[in-house]
């Protein structure tokens, strides 16, 4: 599955997903998993990642989560649109099942950070 994120650093942030099994459209149960959103400045960057984050399972039948975060957790997120010079370079992301014995990657895309205007 690909995924095109967007936060606005120091908003409250939600994202709500839906995992589909192999077929692309029955809802996979996902009941009782561990998800963890992650993203870095490049693929294979060292370091810690610029932004992470757990989902909670909101429908384990249905296959439904969401990711959230504060407004401090998306504050400390630099942003990645350059205002002087129009460019935009977003964070790669990918969201994983991290539960022992079971990992794997259930997506991959992009995050974007808009600056505010009150937070620079």
């Amino acid at each position: 599955m690909s995924l095109a994120l967007t936060m606005v650093r120091g908003e409250a942030w939600e994202a709500i997903g839906t995992h589909k099994a192999a077929d692309g459209s029955t809802p996979e149960n996902i009941t009782n998993w561990t998800i963890k959103l992650t993203a870095r400045k490049q693929p294979g960057t060292e370091g810690d990642p610029v932004f992470q984050v757990l989902a909670e399972v909101t429908d384990g039948p249905g296959g439904e989560y969401v990711f959230t975060a504060s407004s401090s957790q998306t504050l400390a997120v630099r942003s990645t649109i350059n205002y002087a010079t129009g460019d935009d370079t977003p964070y790669v992301a990918d969201i994983w099942r991290i539960d022992t014995g079971f990992e794997a990657r259930m997506a991959t895309g992009t995050l974007t950070v808009e600056k505010g205007v009150y937070f620079q």
